[in-house]
């Protein structure tokens, strides 16, 4: 038997406050910075690499856009130079993701015969905790 979840009821918060109407979320990924380190005096005659730092990357959502939604002004106005702290709460388990992000971008886009979107990417900085 599985032991899958799903995901309606996942919810993504900034400073504690739920974001409304969220349709879909991705991320976080994490990367490790590879590194080329062969020098002249390696003997191997291969590559050589070690791991530099973790980047914890980039989480990107959309949501039903609603311009009055209090959330959603706030999304808006957050977009400045200032990492704030938002959670990530998966509703089956109720682990929560915890980290520090940059609002780096945000898009509506208003299809003729679609509902008003607005999507948004946040630029994660520092470390993500994970549930233990």
């Amino acid at each position: 038997m599985t032991l899958a979840a799903k995901a309606h009821g996942t919810l993504l918060a900034r400073g504690g406050t739920t974001i409304a109407e969220v349709t879909s979320i991705t991320g976080p990924g994490s990367s490790v910075n590879i590194l080329a380190v062969t020098s002249m005096d390696s003997t191997a005659g291969v590559v050589e690499k070690i791991g530099g730092l973790l980047d914890e990357g980039e989480i990107s959502f959309e949501m039903n856009y609603v311009p009055s939604n209090a959330t959603h002004i706030a999304l808006l106005a957050a977009r400045t130079s200032t990492a704030q702290a938002f959670t990530l709460t998966f509703v089956a388990s109720t682990d929560t993701i915890s980290f520090n992000a940059l609002v780096s971008a945000a898009s509506v886009s208003a299809p003729v015969d679609g509902e008003l979107k607005l999507s948004s990417t946040l630029a994660i900085t520092g470390v993500v905790t994970y549930p233990t």
